[in-house]
């Protein structure tokens, strides 16, 4: 966690020297890398969905669940 701050020290300390248009580019790559990392996780819990569908949908189609579910 210490080496965590420090690096961040750092990171913060070397931000203030950039000239102004630098600090643009910087904020907009951490922008893409924060929204490939969420658009990444986002894909693979679609296809978790997609995957998992075919298997659990065999039991969806039973009379039993329709059963179940008529309630709602």
């Amino acid at each position: 966690m210490a080496t965590i701050r420090l690096e961040r020290k750092k990171l913060l300390d070397e931000l203030k020297k950039l000239p102004d248009n630098l600090l643009v580019e910087i904020y907009n790559y951490m922008q893409y890398v924060k929204f490939k990392t969420t658009y990444k996780k986002q894909v693979e819990i679609i296809e978790t969905a997609f995957a998992s569908q075919d298997v659990l949908s065999k039991d969806w189609l039973k009379p039993e669940e329709d059963k179940a579910w008529e309630n709602l």
